[in-house]
């Protein structure tokens, strides 16, 4: 292996009606290393269950994944490339240095970095600057629809707030008051009253 490119370790397709191949762009090492998500369903799908793999560690890139059940032309799936954190083995002290291994645990470091990147590209993020560190659950499926991301009355944290209440009370203006609920724009952003002022 020549080197590996910092490009994103994951895949977004569509297949046609009828198709079950998806075509991998980048090198994994092993099939287990493959996330496989279908849109509807929660979860990731089930490796020799929901699909296969083929063309594991191959350079240039030719994997790819065949669904158990072709694609209805509509859903939207996507293969992560998530390796198991570990080494292979360690470099001898008084050996000669084997290049094939080393590099092999460099790209397949480099590959890891990659994906991590890929994932937290794909996340919800916080400037550099706040002091919020908590996390969020954002329940199961089903129990989301409806809700938004908001900032608690604490300010230390998020949580899920239903939206069904809320008003909208158009673009804020420091002279209106606002009721709990009411939902204002303000620079391209929208804000909902947790507390009447």
């Amino acid at each position: 292996m020549s080197g590996v490119s910092e490009n994103d370790q994951l895949v977004v397709a569509t297949p046609g009606s009828g198709i079950s191949l998806i075509s991998l762009d980048f090198v994994f090492s092993d099939e287990a290393d493959l996330e496989v998500y279908q849109q509807g369903v929660d979860g990731a799908l089930l490796l020799n269950t929901d699909y296969t793999v083929s063309g594991v560690a191959s350079d240039p890139p030719t994997g790819s994944i065949t669904l158990t059940t072709p694609a209805n032309g509509a859903t939207v799936y996507a293969v992560l490339y998530n390796p198991s954190v570990s080494r292979a083995g360690d470099v001898p002290s008084r050996a000669a240095l084997q290049s094939t291994a080393t590099n092999d645990e460099f790209n397949k470091i480099i590959r890891m970095i990659a994906a991590l990147k890929t994932k937290l590209s794909r996340a919800l993020q916080l400037p550099l600057v706040s002091d919020v560190i908590t996390t969020i659950d954002l329940g199961a499926s089903g129990s989301r629809g409806g809700k938004a991301i908001i900032v608690n009355a604490a300010e230390d944290g998020y949580e899920l707030a239903e939206t069904a209440a809320w008003v909208s009370a158009g673009t804020w203006a420091l002279s209106t008051e606002y009721a709990v609920h009411n939902f204002v724009s303000h620079n391209g952003g929208g804000y909902v009253c947790i507390l009447a002022h």
